[in-house]
């Protein structure tokens, strides 16, 4: 599902705009994507264009997961049925890490150009990859949903949205 929109108030927002919402049998996972020149500067991402550069207020981790937990908290996704997950895209940066410190560093949720550009790389299983890790990480111990609970979890999802494509 892409550029759905919700109204729900996050932060300073009275609604929230998710990139991509990607359901599987592993569960869901919301992707947020910065195009362009994207950077990190004393812990600030920021956008640059013609080295003129925008800092953004909230990091695009911090926005995903945002929007993550606006899903939970508006009942609109059951984080005890369904596994969510986060993850960033930024496929014409070149970046690997977001933070000097390991312990802060979001670089392994993260798809930059790099990925993108390397023809054995796909999307959805760096994507399944996040998924699993974190659900081991996390002590997740449901199955994995068969076909017909994906399907069932799609049209939940879809009723809650205005824009039902």
């Amino acid at each position: 599902l892409y550029n759905l929109r919700l109204h729900v108030s996050v932060k300073n927002q009275n609604e929230i705009q998710i990139d991509f919402l990607l359901v599987s049998e592993k569960g869901v996972i919301v992707v947020e994507v910065k195009g362009g020149k994207i950077g990190i500067e004393q812990g600030l991402f920021y956008y640059e264009v013609s080295r003129d550069r925008t800092y953004m207020e909230r990091s695009p981790f911090d926005q995903a997961r945002d929007y993550m937990y606006a899903l939970i908290n508006n009942r609109i996704i059951s984080s005890s049925q369904l596994f969510i997950d986060t993850v960033c895209a930024f496929p014409h940066t070149r970046m690997e890490h977001t933070n000097a410190n390991p312990r802060a560093d979001m670089g392994y949720k993260l798809w930059s150009k790099i990925q993108q550009d390397d023809a054995n790389q796909s999307f959805a299983d760096f994507c399944i990859e996040i998924l699993e890790a974190d659900k081991y990480k996390n002590g997740w111990s449901r199955p994995d949903l068969q076909a017909d609970d994906v399907e069932i979890a799609i049209q939940s999802l879809l009723y809650n949205f205005a824009d039902r494509r």
